[in-house]
């Protein structure tokens, strides 16, 4: 029977379902349509900026999937040793085959609120919070397992992206795996009460109406938006957020 709120298990499940039906999760979510390229080309842009100048030592990543974006993040530091935490076992079994078992990459397939991690330079959740039930949880989470000064990013997607607007006015009802999505103001409120500092939100992925096809237009109105914060207009057209933080260093 499928629970009326989303739960740990659901998505568990869900993601055994999925990855019994799909071997290859990573074509089938990024590649598989011309959307998913222009969506992933735009992650990848985004994060591959981002990890530039990230404490990129002692890394934790949240809801890795199969890999995806923890082969860039060993692009940008190879020798960073990596603890990825993932609900899904099935999941974190297909980043095995991409990653390998190298040395300094740990695979955890547990929920991330049940961990006891600690002492991380920094947080990488890409594409996972959504997923996520318990979002105070989470946050008080990400503040035990980072050290002072280290720093997170989480990219989420966005509630108030027009497509999804629209559906909830239309009276159109999402699957459960995805009812439970939190807005950048909210996530930012409860990242600053839990007494993280430097709280900075991006949009991550912009989309226009996908039945017009305007892909190259949506790419330059994203090129010139990937530096701005979020405001009603750019919140409109994102797809997904980021929102970079740090815990607070007292000896600073």
């Amino acid at each position: 029977m499928t629970p009326s709120r989303l739960t740990t298990e659901h998505v568990r499940e869900e993601y055994r379902r999925q990855s019994d039906q799909i071997r290859d999760y990573e074509y089938a979510r990024w590649l598989r349509t011309r959307r998913d390229w222009e969506d992933y080309r735009m992650m990848y842009a985004f994060l591959d900026a981002e990890l530039e100048d990230a404490p990129l030592t002692e890394v934790l990543e949240v809801g890795p999937g199969p890999g995806t974006w923890t082969r860039l993040l060993l692009g940008k530091a190879p020798d960073a040793h990596c603890v990825l935490v993932d609900v899904s076992e099935t999941m974190l079994a297909q980043a095995m085959v991409r990653l390998g078992r190298r040395h300094q990459l740990t695979y955890v397939a547990q929920d991330f609120l049940e961990t006891d991690i600690q002492g991380r330079s920094f947080l990488l959740s890409a594409r996972a919070l959504e997923y996520v039930p318990d979002k105070l949880a989470f946050v008080a989470r990400a503040r035990q397992a980072l050290r002072p000064g280290g720093q997170g990013l989480v990219i989420t997607k966005n509630p108030g992206f027009f497509g999804r607007a629209l559906g909830r006015r239309i009276g159109r009802s999402n699957p459960l795996l995805h009812t439970e999505q939190i807005d950048a103001r909210s996530l930012t409120a409860l990242l600053t009460e839990a007494g993280f500092v430097d709280v900075q939100t991006r949009p991550v992925v912009i989309r226009l109406p996908y039945r017009l096809r305007l892909h190259g237009l949506g790419r330059l109105l994203w090129c010139g938006l990937r530096r701005t914060g979020l405001n009603a207009f750019t919140t409109l057209f994102c797809e997904a957020y980021a929102v970079r933080f740090a815990a607070p260093d007292p000896r600073r």
